[in-house]
């Protein structure tokens, strides 16, 4: 089918379906004649609850409602409007169905072209260009429509939504107010329409008119949530504070609307915070925590942190920080804005932690917080707490920058001097300057001409601090800039008061008269205030300091006059004396200036606050002349005081004073009409001091027991009551008084007397007790420094250490100052190990004491110490320079002694040490020490009687382990000093094969080794020369002989006797050097000359007492080893020479403390060489020694010792090729 044919088609079509609608209205239009029209309106019939209806069921009220009105028309004209525009209509219906929104809004515009009043098409394009976002066009449409239909309350409503979208609130207001007042809503469209009414009234400030309609909503109960949320602020802000808290109440309860709850929650917390509610606002923020509402994802971040600030402000006002620093422990930190973080860090700082509370002003990795999103004032309020708490906890570095962060944000004067106070109400002067200093360097003037009052202030605020930190340079520069600012005589007088701190005295006359000309010219033209007359008097009297500084003392009196004159000051009176107390001038006096002012007080009507003030400067006064020694004169003043005002402090003191200048009698009428009641204690003291200079003594003491009687609660009684047992020496009846008195009222004075009255009495426990408390409880420096030598004396230096610690070190005299150095000093050492550090420290220390207070322990301090650090050569020189009579102490002599010792000087030595044992002959250790200082020095005889007087005396005491090895040493050394003979004997037994010229080196050298020998000798040290000690020379004579095979019986070819000599050379090493002739016996012994030369060294293998040396415990076993060497060579015929080695390793065991064993790994190398023989032979084995000892003498110790001992070993090398097993039995006796 072609297309002109289809379409063709369609018109026909549609033709037809025109034809078949306009027959379907004509049939409809009969009906509508015959049958009666019904209420369109979709409402319940009851009019209680609206229904729940579609929007089609909506639409179709609507346009219900417009039918009817415009079926209000002839009826002729309704059914012909229905019948021409019904396919139209129709049309439009199916065009919209299709999408085909603009053709269907022409056909309706057509239709409303030939039909204006056709209100349903009107309505139905007014929601086509509403669909389309046509606002303006619909707002058209709706116009006309209202003109055409004014009862139609729908297209109100929509008129007012439209307004609100196109931003007109008025209109839009009308709009919804129209739509609620005429004709028939819906009941949910009457509801949007007084939603919409608040929405406007609200954006329009019509607070009341917003208010009504949520009202009528909240009546209904149709108000959603939010709109009674708003409900409630606005009742808020219209004050209307009881029924806006309860509807936030109804809020927070409702479980299906956590965001309302939350909301409601916040705005009546805030309403109970602003009512100072606080405890009841945590606990509706805390059940706001429990519930969870502020937790998680639900809750926006801005929620959270209004909730976190809310619940710090309620937590920290009701006193609930701990909870709070649990809320905030979960990382909720950082909800809370700087205000939050300030008031947390200063309860945190009240609750006595610094720290803590700096760290709530910082971030969690110890940053500055983030001022960005702050207020400049809430930033510098931080700034300034930051400083604040940072200087309190100590953390400078943070407060600078603190400091220099508000200053950079406010350039603020107001904001630098409160930073400024800041740091001197901390005692951090620097920072105060430093913070004042910074802010007026980055200022230009002209920002300080913009409020140049502030700057002023400023500037004279630093001219102070500079003053007080003696920049008096910087002083003067700021007053110039604060002159330029506002010029002001104050101001040039503050600059005339820095000229003359800062000596300058021209300057200072010159600028401070200058400030006297302006302010007596100002002072002409208007009345000073108070501040002017006090200024106006300062100048007066800084030109009076000035005049006296140049010894023009008639102006300084003149100006003093003057000053006196602007306003009778009581506080002038002292310092003019003074300034006037070094006049040179005969005709000024400082008395011509009491005069005039005795003058003022004897004829001027003083009132008695004036009466009290005056005396109060007399009495200053007094007390100044009384401490520079001038008591006439103080007197004078204390009579001037009492008449002006009889204080009770004032007549106390000047009785004092009467007894100190020997008028008993005066002190006691002046104490006759006080109080006893109030000053009993005083009195009393003052009366019995008078007693006793009157020689009243028991008039003194009757009065003090009276008093102590008749009033035994109180204090002063008994203090006075021991104070005169003190006088009369009865120091055991005082105590009780002095106890009494503490008991009744704990006092410094009378703890610190306790501590040193039972010191004196021996009685060191109740010492230590009284001087704990005097400065544990008291702080007492002087009890410390008791305490602290107590500790030192029991040797407790843990304790004393704590002491020192504690002490005030800068309220200390200049001697206890040394004595602390000293103590010090002393705990350094005794603490652990010394070291040349310790040494040094101690060393620095006694000299800082010496520097205060030099004393004869101080004095041999240092000596000591530079002689432990080996500053022999300084100590030597510090021990020249000390006194006589330090020389006369018996430890400095003892010190001199080991000084000249260590420099070599024996013999000074030795004559310090025997002056120190004259003074003190009970030094032990140094008697000993004068023992070996004997031996260096070779005087043997006088070493051994000092021996023997050691011996003795440790033989009478309880010995330990340290002590009985000092015996047996000092027995040995007796024994060498005082028995110069010896004897050894030896006897050996080998079943071992011997080879006479290998075997026998040892045997030769009269050593045990493999050779079967025999020997017996003796050695003699002859006198002087035998024993210098250490070094020895011994006369030996020995016989020898080697054994048969397995047999202790001598081979007669082999006998052979010796003599020679024995020379040790050094004092330490077993170094020795021999002669020995050699005498032909046995057939095979030949006469011959043989020098020797020996070294051997052991270790274990003595019977000295086995014990640890730092512990003291005892052991039974030490590890053995020796070591021996010698080489020998004869000087006639073969001249052979001979060399023999024995090395030994093993362990001693203490079997009995007289018997020892001793196995051991050995190793024995010997040879002998000459023209015919070179012969070596090496043997290693095991052995085992057992020695006893015995024939014990007091003196000696044991005489006696013998040894068995056996060798089994192997020869590993032997010249002749026949190496062999070697073993030996060995018999030594020493003697």
């Amino acid at each position: 089918m072609s297309a002109p044919f289809r379409n063709r088609r369609l018109i026909r079509k549609t033709a037809n379906r025109k034809a078949g609608f306009q027959l379907l209205w004509a049939v409809m239009f009969a009906l509508g004649l015959s049958i009666p029209t019904l209420s369109q309106n979709p409402q319940d019939s009851e009019g209680d609850t609206e229904p729940t209806y579609t929007s089609q069921q909506k639409a179709d009220y609507y346009i219900s409602v417009l039918r009817d009105r415009q079926d209000s028309q002839s009826l002729l004209r309704s059914t012909w409007r229905d019948y021409r525009s019904y396919p139209l209509l129709d049309l439009t219906y199916r065009l919209l169905a299709e999408g085909r929104t603009e053709e269907a809004l022409k056909e309706l515009d057509q239709l409303l072209d030939y039909d204006p009043d056709h209100l349903i098409a009107r309505w139905q394009k007014i929601h086509l260009l509403i669909n389309l976002n046509r606002i303006m066009a619909a707002i058209d449409q709706l116009e006309i429509l209202q003109s055409q239909a004014p009862a139609f309350s729908r297209g109100y409503l929509a008129l007012g939504n439209l307004h609100m979208l196109a931003g007109d609130n008025v209109q839009a207001f009308n709009d919804f107010r129209l739509a609620i007042e005429t004709g028939k809503l819906l009941e949910s469209d009457r509801e949007q329409a007084l939603a919409g009414a608040a929405e406007a009234a609200l954006k329009l400030g019509k607070t009341e008119e917003a208010l009504n309609s949520l009202n009528i909503l909240r009546e209904l109960g149709r108000a959603t949530p939010r709109q009674r949320l708003i409900r409630a602020d606005l009742l808020r802000n219209l004050n209307q504070l009881e029924e806006a808290k309860a509807e936030w109440e109804a809020l927070s309860k409702l479980d299906n609307a956590p965001q309302t709850q939350r909301s409601a929650i916040l705005n009546q917390a805030f309403l109970l915070l602003e009512r100072g509610d606080d405890a009841q606002a945590y606990e509706l923020l805390l059940k706001g925590e429990k519930s969870g509402l502020f937790k998680g994802r639900q809750a926006s971040a801005l929620e959270q942190r209004t909730f976190a600030r809310a619940l710090a402000a309620s937590a920290l006002n009701s006193d609930h920080l701990n909870e709070l620093l649990a809320f905030l422990e979960t990382g909720r930190i950082d909800f809370l804005g700087l205000s939050s973080r300030v008031q947390l860090a200063y309860a945190l700082l009240k609750k006595g932690s610094s720290a803590e509370a700096e760290m709530a002003l910082l971030t969690s990795d110890g940053r500055l917080l983030d001022t960005k999103s702050s207020g400049p004032e809430e930033a510098a309020n931080y700034y300034l707490s930051l400083a604040d708490i940072a200087i309190r906890a100590g953390d400078d570095a943070r407060a600078v920058t603190a400091g220099r962060l508000l200053i950079k944000l406010t350039r603020s004067p107001e904001y630098g001097l409160q930073l400024s106070n800041l740091a001197l109400n901390n005692g951090w002067e620097s920072a105060a300057i430093g913070a004042l200093v910074e802010l007026r360097a980055i200022t230009e003037i002209a920002d300080q001409r913009n409020s140049p009052e502030a700057w002023v202030e400023l500037l004279q605020a630093l001219s102070d601090l500079a003053r007080r930190a003696g920049d008096l340079d910087l002083a003067n520069e700021v007053l110039k800039e604060a002159e330029v600012l506002m010029p002001n005589w104050r101001i040039t007088a503050k600059r005339g008061q820095v000229a003359l701190l800062s000596n300058k005295r021209r300057v200072a006359a010159a600028v401070l008269n200058d400030a006297l000309a302006r302010a007596n010219k100002s002072r002409e033209t208007k009345e000073f205030n108070e501040n002017d007359k006090k200024t106006y008097a300062r100048l007066l009297f800084d030109l009076a300091a000035v005049s006296a500084a140049n010894e023009d003392w008639d102006n300084a009196l003149d100006f003093l006059i003057a000053d006196w004159k602007v306003e009778p000051d009581p506080t002038l009176i002292l310092p003019a004396y003074l300034i006037l107390k070094e006049s040179t001038s005969k005709d000024v006096t400082p008395q011509r200036w009491l005069n005039y002012v005795f003058a003022h007080t004897n004829t001027a009507s003083l009132s008695k606050e004036s009466k009290q003030m005056f005396a109060a400067a007399f009495l200053s006064l007094a007390r100044v002349l009384k401490a520079s020694g001038d008591l006439s004169n103080a007197s004078k003043m204390y009579s001037q005081t009492l008449k002006l005002n009889g204080t009770s402090a004032a007549r106390l003191e000047a009785a004092y004073l009467a007894l100190q200048l020997r008028h008993p009698e005066r002190a006691l009428m002046l104490i006759m009409k006080m109080d006893r009641s109030r000053y009993q204690g005083p009195i009393m003291a003052i009366e019995c001091e008078a007693y006793r200079a009157l020689g009243r003594n028991q008039d003194a003491l009757q009065c003090a027991q009276a008093e102590e009687k008749a009033s035994p609660q109180d204090p002063g009684r008994h203090l006075a009551l021991a104070n005169i047992y003190l006088k009369l020496g009865e120091k055991r009846k005082a105590l009780a008084g002095l106890e009494h008195a503490y008991e009744l009222t704990p006092d410094v004075t009378t703890a610190s007397q306790l501590g040193f009255l039972y010191q004196q009495l021996g009685n060191h426990p109740n010492a230590l007790k009284w001087f704990s408390v005097a400065f544990e409880k008291h702080r007492n420096q002087q009890a410390g420094l008791a305490l602290l030598f107590i500790y030192l004396q029991k040797r407790q230096y843990a304790e004393a250490a704590i002491i020192l610690r504690t002490l005030n070190f800068n309220a200390l005299t200049s001697k206890q100052k040394a004595q602390y150095y000293a103590a010090r000093a002393q705990i350094t050492l005794q603490t652990g190990q010394q070291t040349p550090e310790k040494l040094e420290r101690a060393l620095t220390d006694m000299r800082k004491a010496r520097a205060l207070d030099s004393t004869a322990d101080i004095r041999f301090s240092i000596v000591q110490l530079l002689f432990q650090l080996g500053n022999l050569e300084e100590a030597s020189a510090e021990y020249e320079n000390l006194s006589h009579s330090d020389k006369q102490h018996a430890a400095t002599l003892a010190l001199g002694g080991y000084l000249a010792r260590a420099q070599g000087d024996n013999d000074l030595a030795i004559t310090r040490y025997e002056a120190s044992l004259e003074i003190k002959p009970e030094q032990a250790s140094l008697q000993e020490d004068l023992a070996y200082t004997y031996l260096t020095a070779f005087e043997n005889k006088k070493a051994a009687a000092v021996f023997r007087n050691r011996i003795e005396v440790l033989q009478r005491q309880q010995l330990n382990i340290y002590e009985q090895d000092k015996l047996e040493r000092f027995q040995r050394q007796l024994r060498i000093l005082e028995i110069p003979i010896s004897f050894l004997l030896f006897d050996g037994i080998s079943p071992s094969r011997q080879d006479e010229e290998d075997d026998i080196a040892g045997a030769i050298l009269g050593i045990p080794s493999s050779s079967p020998f025999g020997s017996v000798e003796m050695a003699w040290r002859p006198p002087v020369i035998g024993y210098q000690n250490g070094r020895t020379f011994e006369v030996i004579a020995r016989a020898q002989w080697l054994n048969e095979r397995y047999s202790f019986r001598p081979n007669q070819d082999t006998f052979q006797t010796i003599i020679g000599l024995r020379w040790k050379p050094l004092m330490t090493q077993n170094l020795k050097i021999g002669l020995e002739r050699f005498f032909k016996g046995g057939s095979i012994t030949e006469d011959n000359w043989l020098g020797r030369v020996l070294w051997s060294h052991t270790t274990g293998n003595d019977f000295l007492p086995l014990f640890d040396r730092e512990t003291g415990e005892l052991i039974d076993r030490e590890p053995y080893v020796s070591l021996y060497l010698e080489g020998g060579r004869f000087f006639e015929k073969e001249k052979t020479i001979l060399f023999y080695g024995d090395g030994r390793l093993g362990y001693t065991f203490r079997l009995d403390p007289n018997l020892i064993l001793s196995p051991f790994a050995y190793s024995i190398g010997s040879g002998n060489w000459n023209s015919q023989t070179s012969a070596m032979a090496i043997e290693a084995g095991l052995g085992a020694s057992l020695k006893w000892r015995g024939v014990y003498t007091e003196a000696y110790g044991d005489l006696l010792l013998l040894e068995v001992f056996g060798r089994i070993g192997h020869e590993v090398l032997n010249t002749n090729d026949s190496e062999t097993s070697r073993v030996l039995l060995g018999l030594q006796a020493n003697f």
